[in-house]
C-alpha cells in the first residue's frame, strides 16, 4: 500500500482519538495536539527508515 494511505489513516485515527480524549475525558486540546504530533513524527520516521526515501 502507498505510504499516503498510512498518513491519512494516522490522521483520521489521531483526530478521532483527540476528540475522544478532549470531549470524553476532558484532556486539554494542547496535550492532545502534542501527543498526536509525536505519533505523527514517529510514523514518518519509521516510514523514512524502512523505505529509505
Amino acid at each position: 500500500m502507498s505510504r499516503w494511505f498510512y498518513v491519512v489513516a494516522v490522521g483520521m485515527f489521531g483526530t478521532k482519538r483527540a476528540d475522544v480524549a478532549h470531549v470524553g475525558l476532558g484532556i486539554a486540546d494542547l496535550v492532545c495536539a502534542r501527543a498526536f504530533a509525536f505519533v505523527l513524527v514517529v510514523t514518518f520516521t519509521t516510514g523514512h527508515r524502512s523505505e529509505g526515501t
